[in-house]
């Protein structure tokens, strides 16, 4: 089953670089140029506007779980398994 449900956020100046900052790809570049991105995006958003509207999509997905002793796949890759450890069968259930 697949289902997508649609959704908006108002960004404002401030919550767009707020939110930009705790992305990983932002969070990676060396704080000079972090600074210098975000500081640009800033005066763009503030050229517009000072806010704006953004269109995200949150995609709901579910399937039948397959026999944890033989199967076990992630993402789009399943890998045959023999029976699993009992730690690992519960790492994989939430049940440990």
């Amino acid at each position: 089953m697949d289902d997508a449900a649609p959704w908006k956020w108002r960004h404002t100046t401030s919550s767009y670089a707020d939110f930009l900052g705790t992305r990983s790809d932002i969070r990676m570049l060396t704080p000079t140029m972090r600074e210098e991105l975000l500081n640009d995006i800033s005066k763009a958003v503030d050229h517009h506007g000072g806010e704006f509207e953004m269109d995200y999509e949150t995609h709901l997905y579910m399937a039948r779980r397959a026999s944890l002793d033989k199967q076990l796949c992630l993402r789009f890759k399943c890998l045959e398994l023999g029976p699993l450890p009992t730690l690992a069968r519960g790492m994989l259930t939430g049940s440990f």
